[in-house]
């Protein structure tokens, strides 16, 4: 990965001020070794995000695979995999893309948009094995499935997973994923929809899913359009468990608010 010359890496007064979310210094650090950098914004936000997720489930040593279905270009991927660098549980990551762009759909539950977008927006699974090998992550425990979702769900897939990131925007796609993988995610595990905000179908699917599954899970929003939860079976509103960020952070939050 190519270094950056920004400034603002090593600039103290830039420090937990400038981000939605707070960082710290390791943060900082695993996120350049991917080739994120302060001054690549949105993205630094973006994998900040994944970041901490992925460290969230490390830290309270939830059993499972990471699955994400969407890659792209392997950006989130690599932010879930330099966190758990240091897993010990034998945990592998699969990684789900056609990179060939997105599907065609001309299904009306995704809008009008959808139908024109098909081919577009292909990420490079060469570009994406680079960066993953940047991570510290085992590159034995990485799994590539090329292919459309509807023939790659076949092949073996993952009996636990920790993790699971949906990230493929359209109806069908978020349908499929979710009645593939959601009863494999296991209690206290992480289910992350990446395009709730961004695409009406990717909304549709989720409800349809929870309807048809009798699930009513507290979701939690990062940003205009990714939301997450917890697979558990009760309700759980304390902010210290949203996952984001720690309580000492949001005591720093809240006093700089209080008294700017």
């Amino acid at each position: 990965m190519a270094e950056s010359d920004d400034t603002e890496w090593s600039n103290p007064k830039l420090y937990g001020t400038n981000f939605e979310i707070p960082y710290n210094a390791i943060e900082l650090f695993n996120l350049r070794k991917i080739g994120v950098f302060l001054n690549n914004m949105p993205f630094f936000q973006d994998s900040l995000f994944h970041h901490r997720l992925a460290t969230y489930v490390d830290y309270h040593k939830i059993e499972g695979d990471i699955v994400e279905c969407g890659v792209y270009n392997g950006m989130s991927a690599a932010s879930f995999a330099v966190a758990l660098n240091h897993k010990k549980n034998n945990s592998r990551i699969w990684l789900f893309d056609s990179w060939e762009g997105f599907p065609q759909t001309n299904d009306v539950k995704d809008g009008e948009v959808a139908p024109t977008l098909a081919g577009k927006i292909k990420g490079s699974l060469e570009g994406v094995k680079e960066r993953m090998s940047n991570t510290g992550f085992p590159i034995e425990d990485i799994i590539y499935r090329k292919g459309w979702f509807i023939d790659t769900f076949k092949d073996p897939l993952p009996e636990k997973i920790s993790l699971l990131h949906i990230d493929c925007d359209f109806y069908q796609s978020v349908l499929l994923s979710l009645k593939t993988f959601y009863h494999k995610v296991v209690h206290g595990g992480l289910i992350i929809l990446d395009d709730f905000g961004a695409f009406p179908g990717c909304r549709v699917a989720f409800y349809e899913f929870c309807e048809e599954n009798k699930i009513r899970p507290l979701i939690r929003s990062y940003d205009h359009t990714r939301i997450f939860w917890n697979k558990t079976n009760f309700v759980e509103s304390n902010i210290d468990h949203t996952t984001l960020m720690s309580n000492d952070w949001q005591n720093y939050i809240k006093l700089s608010t209080e008294h700017p």
